[in-house]
């Protein structure tokens, strides 16, 4: 198997926003080893290595080659002063969500009323025929490290931590066996929701407003780390955690979605072109505050996590 990196972004205490290749757990700064190495063809913005995924992941695999083989040269290069991590996919031109897609969330929303009256629930089929997706606005997307910025206190804001693909190839009416092929890799994202302004009691005949219930500034905290697609054998076996205050909420298991990455990319790439550096958020599992009826409040610290992506940090603030 090849030598397994990760990719980030952080800001250094010298206040430089930098691009990292990350193996055996430390942090370099790729920029500055490319140079070190002559590797002058080395892309250090991943929005644009997006758009040649196949060439840059090669690249990126050769620094990575070149680290542990020589490692008193990348020693130099090592980033040990980090004042913040960033996300490490830069803003992408499309965030596409899945809801409703693991069948214990699923439940435990209906129970609560929240999805719907509980005799429609019960009327609704085991598996409905296809996805449901939303777009968030990209302007709500930060760093695994900002702060969540509630409208106010009584907006009922709950989170939410899912598995999210990044695109690596342009996808347009993709099957399913095909799907794959067009996924770079992965990121931990937490897609906090605001519960009372989901559902619009003035308009009763549309109902929903999803823009006022996922797209308020602060509420898409991604990273920190960009995990590859080639060193996952199998997504379905990346869990899912999130803790709020240090208590264990979430802990899921990614085949457990109703509906898979790959019938999500077949379905979205039907209506639209899926282009290098969207994220498809495939959806949440149980545990989420709405099943508890408790919701963030100023003072929470939020940590969310899917498998060998490091761990988000997020402090809930007015």
């Amino acid at each position: 198997m090849e030598n397994m990196f990760l990719l980030g972004r952080v800001r250094t205490e010298a206040d430089q926003a930098i691009m990292t290749i990350v193996t055996q757990g430390k942090h370099y700064d790729l920029a500055a080893l490319a140079a070190v190495l002559g590797l002058q063809a080395v892309q250090t913005d991943l929005a644009l290595a997006l758009l040649d995924w196949q060439e840059s992941l090669a690249q990126y695999q050769e620094v990575t080659d070149r680290i542990l083989a020589s490692p008193e040269i990348a020693a130099r290069c090592e980033v040990t002063k980090i004042a913040t991590r960033l996300a490490p996919v830069p803003r992408p031109g499309k965030i596409l969500c899945a809801a409703a897609n693991y069948s214990a969330h699923v439940q435990e929303m209906a129970q609560t009323g929240f999805t719907g009256p509980k005799s429609a629930q019960k009327n609704a089929p085991v598996r409905p025929q296809k996805p449901y997706h939303f777009l968030k606005a990209t302007s709500c997307m930060t760093g695994p490290e900002d702060d969540i910025v509630l409208p106010s206190a009584e907006h009922k804001i709950d989170w939410e931590v899912e598995l999210a693909a990044v695109i690596g190839r342009p996808a347009k009416r993709v099957s399913q066996a095909r799907a794959m092929g067009h996924v770079a890799g992965y990121v931990t994202v937490n897609d906090v929701s605001c519960r009372a302004a989901t559902w619009r009691e003035d308009r009763p005949n549309i109902r929903s407003d999803w823009l006022a219930g996922k797209s308020y500034d602060t509420f898409f905290p991604v990273g920190p780390l960009f995990l590859p697609a080639v060193f996952v054998p199998d997504y379905r076996e990346i869990t899912l955690r999130l803790w709020v205050n240090d208590v264990l909420h979430q802990d899921g298991l990614a085949r457990d979605m109703i509906f898979s990455l790959e019938e999500q990319i077949e379905y979205l790439s039907q209506m639209l072109t899926l282009e290098p550096g969207d994220l498809i958020a495939t959806g949440t599992p149980a545990g989420v505050g709405q099943g508890k009826g408790n919701y963030l409040a100023p003072g929470d610290v939020m940590q969310a996590e899917c498998s060998h992506m490091g761990r988000q940090r997020t402090v809930v603030r007015l």
